[in-house]
């Protein structure tokens, strides 16, 4: 896992700034995401009739990835400032 991600990151950092760098610790989280097995409802959240004033977000309401939890913060923060 280490030289995996060593060697994403030089391609962002450069390798010799990431060679400076040293692994502190990998944490396996088992169960750190929600499943998500095909076929998966990326429209959760959209399908959810939620109370007048309540927003949710979160990787339960599409995809359960980084991205996906970022997206559905955005739309909630859009519906909150719309209302």
């Amino acid at each position: 896992l280490d030289a995996l991600v060593r060697g994403d990151l030089s391609r962002w950092f450069g390798a010799d700034e990431v060679g400076k760098w040293r692994l502190l610790r990998v944490y396996r989280i088992p169960y750190a995401q929600p499943p998500q097995s095909p076929p998966t409802n990326l429209n959760r959240l959209e399908q959810m009739k939620l109370p007048d004033g309540v927003y949710a977000c979160g990787d339960w309401t599409t995809s359960s990835t980084l991205e996906g939890v970022l997206r559905s913060a955005h739309r909630a923060a859009d519906s909150l400032i719309l209302s």
